[in-house]
């Protein structure tokens, strides 16, 4: 009777886990080297863009550093994400008085004040593989008051480069991609970096799944001891 109580208990464990590990999340997909150089100006006569190759389906946002030098309570600012050759596939526009506010530069990864503007959107599903891209603009933006995007002078992101009105240059926008996923894949990714490069078992991820599988049924072993001890008493 008590092993099938302790079937029971570590099959409704397993259960639970599985069920946890199928949690919606966001997994980082693609990014571009951190490092910027330059502000990149939007404004009403200015746009501008980034191509790069999705690794998952489902990428549904788009991380930039950008600011506004000199606050404005009017105006907006338009994201779109497309496929190439362009076609339109999603659309985000937000007000510019939501935006940071100071010189670009100061935003960039790595500082203290480092800053992510986000632009999410709904999860294109067949993006794996596929070469996007992404553009800023801003129609209704006096040029005095334009939006500031973190770029870096030369290209050094070798699936894509930045664009200025629909022309390309040789750079690129400092940004990074998300799309949607389990937290099972999340991990999987996680395992991928932790096991990277690393010689015999330590490469390996299969390693890492059995190690966490012993922990499990070691934790449901002293949590169902605990509880006899408890009725015991």
């Amino acid at each position: 009777m008590q092993v099938i109580k302790l079937g029971v208990f570590v099959v409704a464990v397993l259960a639970a886990v599985w069920g946890f590990f199928q949690w919606p999340v966001e997994i980082p997909d693609s990014n571009s080297p951190p490092e910027g150089n330059h502000a990149g100006a939007v404004d009403s006569t200015t746009s501008l863009g980034q191509t790069f190759v999705a690794s998952r389906d489902g990428i549904n946002r788009v991380d930039v550093t950008l600011s506004v030098e000199h606050p404005i309570d009017r105006g907006t600012i338009d994201f779109q994400v497309m496929e190439v050759p362009w076609r339109q596939t999603r659309e985000v526009i937000r007000p510019v008085a939501a935006l940071p506010a100071g010189k670009v530069g100061d935003f960039r990864p790595g500082t203290i004040m480092a800053r992510w503007y986000s632009f999410e959107f709904q999860p294109i599903p067949d993006s794996a593989g596929k070469q996007l891209y992404f553009s800023l603009e801003s129609k209704d933006l006096p040029e005095a008051n334009s939006v500031s995007l973190l770029i870096f002078f030369h290209n050094e992101y070798p699936s894509g480069e930045a664009y200025i009105n629909g022309e390309p240059v040789n750079a690129h926008v400092v940004f990074r991609t998300y799309a949607e996923g389990r937290l099972m894949d999340l991990i999987g990714t996680l395992a991928g970096n932790l096991t990277k490069d690393r010689p015999g078992l330590l490469g390996s991820s299969l390693t890492y799944a059995w190690l966490g599988l012993v922990y499990l049924l070691l934790a449901a072993g002293v949590i169902l001891v605990a509880r006899k001890a408890a009725r015991v008493k």
